[in-house]
């Protein structure tokens, strides 16, 4: 039942261009047992058209919204048990002219007789959004970076170091469309 059908969307801001891309947009709901579910597999691609060399930290700075097939608007409702500091491993080196790519999984999960969808970031942080139904629903994305120089650790040791370059700047990612479908029609 599963038709292999991307989803590709992108804004530029100041030079950079983000893109957003959802490598199957049809997603059947997973069977209705506790904890069943159907990854969804997406990626931020960072295309760097400007003369200069920037990180980029999608483990603080990404937020995602997800509005449902009935408009319904989940936002910022993310929570944790623990948060870690940022890690040098989570920022990506754009040099003029290159391109990186941001690539992350999300879950359509059966969690308490109901459809839910579930992000979670590289630092602990957590979102679950639900119930969900069959339907076309949005997933949103607004990159947020006010630093321009950031402490993190060196890999994942208590030694840490200063990242420069940092871009700066808050941009809404283009949303993806999530078909999910039930399966069993």
């Amino acid at each position: 039942m599963t038709n292999n059908t991307p989803n590709t969307t992108a804004v530029e801001v100041n030079g950079i261009r983000f893109e957003t891309r959802l490598n199957n947009s049809v997603i059947p709901l997973p069977p209705k047992e506790e904890n069943a579910m159907t990854e969804v597999e997406f990626e931020i691609v960072v295309t760097n058209n400007t003369s200069n060399t920037f990180y980029f930290d999608f483990g603080y700075n990404l937020m995602p919204k997800l509005i449902t097939s009935d408009n319904q608007i989940f936002f910022d409702s993310g929570s944790s048990d623990w948060v870690s500091e940022s890690e040098e491993s989570h920022f990506l080196l754009c040099k003029p002219g290159e391109t990186v790519t941001f690539l992350d999984n999300a879950a359509v999960m059966y969690l308490e007789n109901e459809f839910s969808l579930l992000l979670a970031s590289q630092i602990g942080i957590s979102w679950n959004y639900g119930p969900l139904s069959v339907g076309t629903h949005q997933l949103e994305f607004v990159y947020i970076s006010s630093e321009s120089k950031v402490k993190a650790r060196v890999n994942q040791s208590i030694e840490s170091k200063i990242i420069e370059n940092v871009w700066t700047g808050e941009v809404d990612l283009p949303p993806l469309e999530l078909h999910l479908v039930d399966p069993s029609i």
